[in-house]
């Protein structure tokens, strides 16, 4: 097997047109402020789980046509 050096890559800086830069304190703080109005827009339709950033939407209908429009309503 050939002995193989780790390449040298460089990139140039760039100004942030849209959202927070990566890293930020403003970030995460944007974010929940965003995520925590989910739960309270489809609550009454389903039941959201949040977790640090990771969400799960639970959907449940005994009645297979309001099944449906709760997804499609929740979805759009």
């Amino acid at each position: 097997m050939k002995d193989s050096k780790p390449s040298k890559l460089s990139s140039t800086w760039e100004h942030v047109k849209h959202g927070v830069p990566q890293g930020s304190v403003l970030g995460p703080l944007l974010f929940l402020i965003y995520v925590n109005d989910l739960s309270l827009s489809i609550s009454k339709l389903a039941n959201p789980t949040l977790f640090v950033d990771d969400t799960s939407i639970i959907i449940s209908n005994t009645n297979s046509d309001e099944f449906m429009n709760n997804i499609y309503s929740v979805m759009t």
